[in-house]
């Protein structure tokens, strides 16, 4: 089963990426636009997410990383 949480921009609350990781829990994260690196909690602990961003811009941006906890 599968559950989904968004990472909300530090820099932009605007900039939200939708993020479908392997657990059910009630998540939060945030991330930084410029050094890649973010961090959540959910039931079961805290961890982070590190992400590399390509595209043109903000909306057009594809977003590829990993979640560990």
């Amino acid at each position: 089963m599968y559950g989904i949480f968004d990472i909300i921009s530090d820099a932009n609350p605007h900039d939200t990426i939708h993020v479908y990781v392997d657990f059910i829990g009630d998540t939060k994260a945030t991330y930084d636009v410029v050094s890649g690196t973010g961090r959540f909690a959910h039931a079961t602990g805290t961890g982070t997410w590190e992400f590399t961003r390509t595209g043109p811009n903000r909306y057009e941006d594809t977003w590829s990383g990993t979640l560990s906890f």
